[in-house]
């Protein structure tokens, strides 16, 4: 694997962990993909909003979280027990997920 795919890779994981924790911190709530998209640029990641949605249905795929409004413009998503569990370290975080 090249250099720049592992380090890709990272980032990859690092924006899903940052997803998780942006959602835990919302709590039941949740949050649309407009305001994770914002999360995550002001966090310095370079995301589009396809890319949001891609990271979305991964993490949905995972029951970390739960997309609601999946049918609507805009996306909304709320964090799932599992997911929590990941951001709270109380299991090991999945492949596609950063440890940290």
């Amino acid at each position: 694997m090249l250099k720049s795919d592992e380090i890709h890779l990272e980032e990859v994981k690092t924006i899903r962990r940052c997803i998780l924790v942006m959602l835990n911190t919302a709590g039941t709530v949740g949050a649309n993909e407009t305001l994770i998209k914002n999360f995550l640029q002001s966090s310095g990641f370079i995301v589009l909003a396809h890319e949001v949605r891609r990271h979305l249905e991964y993490l949905d795929q995972l029951k970390a979280v739960e997309i609601l409004d999946k049918d609507r413009a805009t996306w909304v998503a709320k964090i799932l027990p599992y997911g929590v569990d990941i951001v709270e370290f109380a299991v090991k975080a999945p492949a596609g997920i950063a440890k940290e």
